[in-house]
């Protein structure tokens, strides 16, 4: 144990790992096993893999290992979810697979309204839906995640959107568009689409969502409100944080 805790303090993961001479250290082959194992390229000489090792452990980030809601970490890393870091997202054991990304993107959304927003999640029936809905008194407020490695273009996705709330049971009161970031003719559109269909188009970044949910969840105890008041997505266009400054 003595000789552990020495190394441990005093010699670098990387000394450890090859020694001080190319003969030294773990077999190569024991390294490319380990690279393999947590889905690092396996291709280089013995200084690459040791140096791919080291920083696959340098990154990952602790996380508790008995949660009350499996949703947290995926909230946590609500952003990396967003643009689809897959790379970040599979070191952190967050994803196995790719597509796990979207179907996480959406229940940390659930879990940001309903835990630090105090809205709850209204059910959805049919797979003709959008990814999420709440209720704005006898209205709906609908939202649906992008998650996208570039900026989303609301046209690529408006007719998709126009369904949902042309189908929906109940009058939509505003929509809002939760992804990475977003082209600069998305913010035009979504204004045309309230002046034809007088329904707001909300186009909202993780980090911003993510940004006012903790905002708002820091200042429920100082808060006779506990539930955010969900009028302030209804929006049109980009996002303004500037109009939550009253609440």
């Amino acid at each position: 144990p003595e000789l552990q805790r020495l190394c441990v303090e005093h010699v670098s993961p990387r000394v450890l790992l090859g020694g001080l001479t190319p003969k030294d250290g773990l077999e190569k082959s024991i390294l490319e096993k380990w690279c393999r194992e947590v889905g690092l390229q396996v291709s280089g000489s013995k200084t690459d893999l040791i140096d791919r090792v080291v920083s696959h452990y340098d990154g990952l980030i602790e996380r508790p290992v008995n949660l009350e809601d499996e949703r947290e970490p995926w909230f946590t890393y609500f952003e990396e979810f967003a643009t689809r870091n897959y790379g970040f997202l599979r070191a952190q054991g967050l994803i196995e697979r790719d597509l796990e990304v979207e179907s996480k993107f959406e229940k940390a959304t659930d879990y940001l309204f309903e835990k630090l927003m105090g809205q709850k999640p209204l059910p959805l029936p049919g797979s003709e839906q959008p990814d999420g809905s709440l209720a704005v008194g006898d209205e709906l407020l609908f939202w649906d995640n992008k998650s996208k490695e570039s900026a989303v273009n609301l046209a690529d996705h408006i007719k998709q959107f126009d369904g949902y709330i042309k189908g929906a049971e109940k009058p939509v009161a505003g929509f809002l568009v939760i992804g990475p970031s977003f082209t600069e003719d998305s913010s035009i559109l979504a204004m045309q689409y309230q002046v034809q269909n007088s329904v707001p188009i909300c186009l909202i970044t993780a980090k911003e969502l993510k940004a006012v949910s903790e905002e708002w969840s820091g200042q429920k105890a100082k808060n006779a409100e506990t539930k955010f008041p969900l009028g302030y997505l209804l929006q049109t266009g980009r996002f303004n944080a500037a109009l939550l400054a009253g609440i």
